[in-house]
């Protein structure tokens, strides 16, 4: 498997933001990330590649296979798991993005019909908590589309 080092350092960044890992987790998702035949990586190729110790890939791998970022399997004859990316993944970050959007956008029409209410009219912050709301359903709208495709996608 070959890893580029720059690239590699930039998407475990990334996925300690954007997903909220602790640094092992996003350094072994990100690993996985590279297997791009999805062979799966062993816990001993885990623990070679990121020098961490076992209990610690260990807890690491368990809250990724919790969160369904990765699975695991095993080979014919063999008692070795092997860990890859859910291959799922791409459309449960979009469902659940989608599923947040969706939340946030209706407390948000509710806090501007309370404001409206509340004031008897509509001042320059509802109006913008409703461009807020417009942006948030064509992202929506987009990230269902998105997701349509992605289901058409073997």
């Amino acid at each position: 498997m070959k890893i580029d080092k720059s690239l590699f350092a930039d998407l475990s960044a990334k996925n300690m933001e954007s997903q909220g890992f602790p640094p092992l987790t996003a350094n072994i998702y990100t690993y996985l990330l590279f297997d791009y035949e999805h062979q799966g990586i062993t816990f001993d190729e885990l623990t070679a590649a990121t020098c961490a110790s076992k209990s610690s890939i260990s807890n690491a791998l368990n809250r990724l296979l919790q969160g369904n970022y990765i699975e695991y399997f095993t080979k014919l004859d063999e008692r070795k798991r092997y860990y890859r990316i859910n291959k799922s993944i791409f459309k449960i970050q979009f469902i659940n993005s989608i599923h947040q959007l969706k939340e946030e956008n209706q407390i948000l029409k509710r806090l501007a019909e309370h404001r409206v209410k509340t004031m008897k009219y509509e001042d320059n912050e509802t109006k913008k908590i409703k461009l807020h709301i417009g942006l948030q359903e064509k992202t929506i709208a987009l990230y269902e589309e998105t997701l349509r495709a992605l289901n058409k996608i073997k």
